[in-house]
């Protein structure tokens, strides 16, 4: 599993989230389907990451940095409704992925942002995460 895969996991087992807003609706990446309707939520891996090795390239440690994105086409409440779910289900946590692999530490860069669409009216929420993924069979 992969940090994509295990934030897309975290996502539908936390049931406060995922009442807010279903996991199908978190995409990985900036393509969304046509009929994703008025709500949704994307999470990306911008940049490079930050390897560290260990004991000759046997055990590393990575740090992304992941950002979610909360759209939604005409609720303020709702979107940081959502927004506030997702700082608290994925600030200063630490969550497993697969075998030994984990997240030993993911946390929030700054405070969420928001924007609003003047001309469209949706709202869009920001928020900023580093995460330490330790990856002891290496990466």
């Amino acid at each position: 599993m992969n940090l994509s895969k295990a934030i897309h996991a975290r996502w539908a087992a936390n049931e406060t989230l995922n009442d807010l807003l279903d996991s199908s609706k978190l995409v990985t990446g900036t393509h969304l389907a046509d009929d994703i309707g008025a709500v949704w939520a994307t999470v990306n891996f911008p940049g490079g990451e930050y390897i560290e090795r260990f004991n000759h390239e046997t055990k590393a440690t990575a740090n992304p940095g992941v950002v979610f994105q909360v759209h939604h086409d005409t609720s303020y409440d709702t979107c940081k409704a959502i927004m506030d779910a997702v700082y608290a289900a994925f600030n200063n946590v630490d969550f497993s992925m697969d075998g030994s692999d984990k997240v030993t530490m993911m946390r929030a860069d700054a405070v969420p942002t928001e924007e609003q669409d003047p001309a469209e009216g949706d709202w869009d929420f920001t928020a900023s995460f580093t995460a330490q993924v330790y990856l002891p069979n290496g990466y």
